[in-house]
């Protein structure tokens, strides 16, 4: 996601805001479900209500690849697959 932000701005895209890309903007375009047919208005969401412009497949592989960045975000940068990745939790209460 860092390069994607980087390569955005450094091209001079803006938000709808007209802010720079961060994290931020960027989750909310990669899980915005108007890009795959969906409108909201007050609450109701109408499937087919504006042009999709990414397939369901797409959109979804990437909700799977956000969502396991989300569980475990370091895993990625790793060299070695670690076993207790995601597993092993320190505790506030072992501290002593």
């Amino acid at each position: 996601m860092a390069e994607i932000i980087r390569y955005l701005n450094d091209n001079g895209y803006k938000t709808s805001y007209g802010n720079e890309f961060n994290k931020n903007s960027l989750h909310r375009i990669l899980t915005n479900r108007r890009y795959i047919g969906y409108y909201t208005y007050k609450g109701t969401e109408t499937k087919d209500g504006v042009p999709r412009i990414v397939s369901d497949e797409l959109f979804k592989k990437v909700a799977r690849v956000m969502e396991k960045n989300r569980k475990a975000p370091a895993r990625a940068k790793a060299e070695i697959d670690y076993i207790l990745t995601t597993k092993l939790f320190w505790n506030s209460f072992c501290q002593g």
